[in-house]
């Protein structure tokens, strides 16, 4: 039986390790000249097949039969190549091994025809499928057994037998154990075939080694910021349990503390010798790093609309310093906006901004800028406006995905060349109202693509506070939460669905929030058959034109389904539902109050994001007259 077994397990372990380089078939010259022009797939035969059916396969394979739409979705796929046969032949055996079939055996070659197109032929044997009879583990070790089978909960008794899922959780005790103190802790397992005609048994035998911990942690290259800017960000620490996730999380927090371009982290060994007997459960470790500048300049430039002009021109300037008191950061930077006729300087802003990285020495950055825009007077403003404001914001990350920011906002706004009651009425009318707030906001975020998420969720949480003992214009507490989730649910078919929503709720003597700070819904991210800021509560300006005044109270509801067409370009199709109102109390909160449209677009995956064209229709019952919108924008919207 040890024998029997031991034969199996080498089986499996083959096809797992290699599964990824089949034995190509012996062609001649002429044979593989041919190949080599790349030749259009006629036809594709498969042959020897019970368990699934030629449709199942022929839409795993790489190959693919030649047409005119499947030349544009899969121009590859519908030509041979030399690497078609290594990838027919590993897609074929995935598919059978995931269902327990331990000995298949796929044999494919090629055909040509008269008019030089090719004929894929697939002779599959299949051979047994294998059920689940147990699982057990044997070795002598001191982590808790409940957690250690928790990792192996996918293996269910009577389901098919998955030699890669098998490795899959070896590979997943293993880094348990690295991640537990036993970086050397051995995993091994059988798969033994002699339980019945048709039922394995899985054993995974596990020998922990010896408890490691950390050993000196030297620093190289720390020239400008000291070690200890280094050590500071570090998970490891000497004499700490070895832990492989706090190496890999000690190389990510020096990346993102701002300091360095690149580190490393991997054992110090001295003129390349081996690690003696007592170093190898106290292994040290080199930390090599590569400095940012201390002083950088910063320069931006741009072009853009104003409500009056057609094009200003945008214009940003800034100095800054990474070593301050060793390490940290001051920044003073200043933003134009002018006009290209007869070159008029709009405004212009001056901004100083000082970090402190360890914040009452906890890794939470702490920010504080102060900003003044002493403004210009203009033939159209017979006034000037100076605008101060001083912002103080911190970040604690709770968890690698996890994150919690704070901050506050003390604004100063001075109105000269007019009287007092002159002042306050242009803050109002203009906008320029003094805003003062205190705000808290949670993110968590699970995404495994930041552009075109597969799987994950993202949660968000937002209050704000303005006014009260702050003093200012405006006293209201502001509330935005939203929830998105990734579903990847079908062969590259990604449903993607948001709730979004946010109350307003003024206090004292105010019954509005300004509209500077309310919700505005309609457009390219929120309900994308209305145009930008169309839906929601509604004026009209001085001259007549329609004008958004925001709502107090909105939810969006978001469905889209994603799928790839052809290269980079993916299709979509959404439905949206959602709108904005004065408060709780607007009348018009209803069905018939709330706005419906649903339409397609098309995105093209580019380095900076998909790059989107949405059409969308509306449905009624429509708080608006019918109608339908194009959409062309970045990244998509949620």
């Amino acid at each position: 039986m040890a024998i029997k077994s031991f034969q199996n397990f080498v089986i499996a372990f083959a096809l797992v390790t290699f599964i990824a380089s089949p034995a190509a078939p012996e062609t001649d010259r002429d044979t593989q000249r041919w190949i080599n022009t790349h030749p259009r797939i006629k036809s594709i035969v498969i042959t020897g097949n019970q368990f699934f059916s030629d449709s199942e396969i022929k839409g795993r394979l790489f190959s693919a039969t030649y047409g005119f739409l499947a030349n544009i979705k899969h121009k590859r796929r519908c030509h041979l190549h030399r690497e078609t046969i290594l990838r027919d032949t590993s897609e074929v055996k995935v598919m059978y091994l995931q269902e327990g079939f331990l000995s298949v055996k796929i044999q494919e070659s090629f055909e040509m025809r008269p008019d030089s197109s090719a004929i894929v032929r697939i002779s599959i044997t299949e051979g047994s499928r294998y059920t689940l009879a147990a699982s057990r583990i044997t070795g002598e070790f001191k982590l808790d057994r409940r957690k250690v089978g928790e990792i192996m909960r996918d293996l269910k008794p009577g389901k098919a037998l998955n030699p890669l899922q098998v490795r899959r959780i070896q590979l997943d005790l293993k880094r348990h154990f690295a991640n537990s103190g036993y970086p050397y802790a051995t995993i091994n397992y059988i798969i033994d075939t002699s339980v019945n005609v048709d039922s394995v048994k899985v054993i995974f035998e596990i020998d922990p080694d010896s408890l490691a911990r950390f050993g000196k942690i030297e620093i190289e290259g720390a020239e400008f910021f000291g070690s200890d800017a280094v050590r500071r960000e570090l998970k490891i620490r000497e004499g700490n349990l070895y832990r492989r996730d706090d190496i890999l999380n000690s190389q990510k927090r020096l990346l993102r503390s701002g300091y360095f371009t690149s580190a490393q982290i991997h054992l110090l060994e001295e003129n390349g010798s081996m690690l003696s007997a007592e170093e190898k459960y106290n292994p040290p470790f080199l930390v090599k790093v590569k400095e940012r500048r201390r002083h950088y300049v910063s320069i931006r430039t741009g072009f853009a609309q104003d409500s009056v002009r057609d094009l200003v021109g945008e214009l940003s300037l800034g100095w800054g310093k990474r070593n301050v008191f060793t390490t940290r950061r001051f920044e003073l930077s200043g933003d134009g906006v002018f006009a290209f006729a007869g070159q008029n300087l709009i405004s212009h802003t001056y901004r100083l901004r000082y970090v402190e990285p360890w914040f009452l020495g906890i890794r939470m950055p702490l920010s504080v800028s102060f900003e003044i825009e002493p403004g210009v007077r203009s033939l159209l403003q017979p006034f000037r406006i100076r605008r101060s404001r001083i912002d103080i914001q911190t970040e604690f990350r709770i968890e690698e995905r996890f994150r919690l920011s704070m901050g506050g906002q003390y604004e100063s706004v001075r109105i000269y060349d007019v009287d007092a009651a002159t002042a306050d009425s242009i803050r109002q009318t203009t906008g320029n109202s003094v805003r003062r707030k205190l705000y808290a906001a949670i993110r968590r975020d699970s995404r495994d693509h930041i552009f075109v998420p597969r799987h994950g969720t993202i949660s968000e949480g937002r209050v704000e506070y303005f006014g009260g003992l702050l003093g200012g214009d405006a006293n209201f507490v502001k509330f935005e939460g939203s929830f998105s989730r990734y579903k990847e649910f079908y062969d590259d078919v990604i449903l993607a669905t948001r709730v979004k929503g946010g109350y307003i709720a003024p206090f004292g003597s105010d019954q509005e929030a300004p509209s500077i700070d309310r919700f505005y819904v309609g457009g390219a991210n929120s309900i994308r058959g209305y145009s930008k800021d169309e839906l929601g509560p509604q004026g009209t300006d001085a001259n007549g034109n329609p004008l958004a005044l925001g709502a107090q109270v909105y939810i969006l509801f978001n469905f889209e389904i994603r799928q790839p067409i052809f290269y980079k370009f993916w299709s979509s199709l959404f439905f949206d539902a959602g709108n904005g109102w004065d408060g709780p109390d607007d009348k018009r909160i209803s069905i018939k109050g709330t706005a419906y449209s649903y339409g397609v677009g098309v995105q093209y995956l580019s380095p900076a994001g998909p790059i989107r064209l949405d059409y969308a229709t509306r449905i009624p019952p429509d708080p608006l007259p019918a109608g339908s919108r194009w959409h062309f924008t970045i990244l998509y919207a949620f």
